[in-house]
């Protein structure tokens, strides 16, 4: 995902262990362009209409966690919109984001258009995704793409959800995808890729319109996700080996300058990191793909109590993107995708997984690609593989 308004979001691929990488830096931007969404995307605590939403969304995570949930509860909804590429909790309502939409509902039921400026910076396609706050404001950052292999990253901002402008672009971007965006509460994060696979870096701006490009002292990195606080940053992604196969990547920064590759468990098969979170006890939680995506893949799950040293915690049965977590004041949610569709499964400390049976599928093959949460409740969203159905999972906790 990262913030507390943050997004997370993230079409299935048949590959190989070699070309893995591939998929997540290529496969994850052609699904961008056809999920019912990036994404992963990404989230903690919500803001209150009282508070600035840098403050709400940054404040270091606390020392006491709410008890589990003992079950969930779980409506299904459509929203008439999607895409979905974005997804967050503005004051009192939520917030989904697609190509040039976005819509806001206090129920997750029924869903209002915002306005959102749609002036796109070229020929080409562009689209919305997750969003993070920094000071006042809230921002989604989305891509651009032109003609040929044209790509650059597309910023909105808005006060609460219901207006959207776009910012400035950045001159020094280049070629550049943006996968996730963050907040420490000073400066803004997006975790990106570029053209070559496995190559990519961090970019900060302390305005949402000034970026500067920032590399781990392990070298460039596709970085897939991002999350941010009070205590720094932490990015995942990919490297490729001399053979062309991922290495997965955990960057680190304590102020969002200088960033520091962490250590990893070691692998014998080739691994993609798609998505990171943190509890709020302080523990990190990472969701990576390992092996072939389609009929014999799964999700691995890392954890770190120390951001510099993390730890293989469990592997989840799947293989068909994409993959999100969602951090809640209890625990945290995988939402994985099957054969069947979505899957979600709940941990109350990143080690030990159960799968939520009461999750609703739909009557068609759909997607699970973006999620949010006001720390309590949550909402997923997702869609069909044919964009004819946009759907809204509301899951809300029961602990009797």
């Amino acid at each position: 995902m990262t913030t507390t308004t943050e997004s997370r979001s993230r079409n299935a691929l048949v590959i190989g262990v070699t070309i893995l990488a591939a998929l997540v830096a290529v496969g994850l931007v052609v699904w961008l362009l056809t999920r019912g969404d990036d994404g992963v995307s990404q989230a903690s605590p919500t803001p209150t209409a009282s508070a600035s939403a840098s403050e709400e969304a940054t404040a270091s995570p606390t020392t006491a966690e709410t008890a589990p949930p003992t079950a969930w509860n779980w409506g299904l909804h459509e929203l008439p919109g999607g895409p979905i590429r974005g997804a967050a909790r503005i004051g009192d309502q939520w917030v989904a984001l697609d190509g040039l939409e976005a819509w806001t509902s206090t129920d997750a039921a029924t869903w209002q258009p915002a306005t959102v400026d749609d002036t796109p910076p070229g020929d080409g396609t562009t689209f919305m995704g997750p969003v993070a706050a920094l000071g006042d404001a809230y921002y989604s950052i989305g891509n651009w793409f032109g003609l040929g292999d044209a790509v650059q990253p597309v910023i909105w901002r808005s006060a609460d959800g219901t207006e959207w402008t776009q910012v400035a672009p950045s001159d020094e971007w280049g070629w550049v995808f943006a996968n996730d965006v963050a907040t420490d509460g000073s400066q803004l994060a997006f975790a990106a890729n570029e053209h070559d696979f496995g190559l990519g870096h961090v970019w900060t701006a302390t305005d949402g319109s000034t970026w500067t490009e920032r590399t781990s002292d392990g070298g460039p990195s596709t970085m897939n996700a991002i999350h941010g606080d009070a205590d720094g940053f932490v990015s995942v992604g990919y490297r490729l080996d001399e053979d062309g196969n991922s290495l997965a990547t955990i960057w680190h920064s304590a102020d969002g300058e200088s960033w520091t590759d962490a250590t990893v468990p070691a692998t014998e098969d080739p691994v993609s990191l798609l998505d990171v979170v943190r509890l709020p006890g302080g523990r990190y939680v990472a969701l990576g793909v390992v092996g072939v995506q389609i009929d014999a893949g799964a999700y691995v799950i890392w954890y770190a109590d120390d951001p510099s040293t993390w730890t293989e915690a469990a592997e989840l049965a799947g293989g068909n993107l994409p993959g999100l977590l969602l951090a809640t004041d209890s625990g945290v949610m995988a939402i994985t995708g099957t054969l069947e569709g979505p899957a979600v499964r709940f941990s109350a400390d990143g080690t030990t997984w159960e799968e939520l049976p009461s999750f609703i599928r739909p009557d068609r093959l759909a997607r699970a690609t973006a999620a949010a949460t006001d720390g309590s409740t949550v909402i997923i969203l997702g869609g069909t593989d044919e964009a004819d159905a946009h759907f809204v999972w509301l899951g809300t906790p029961i602990t009797d």
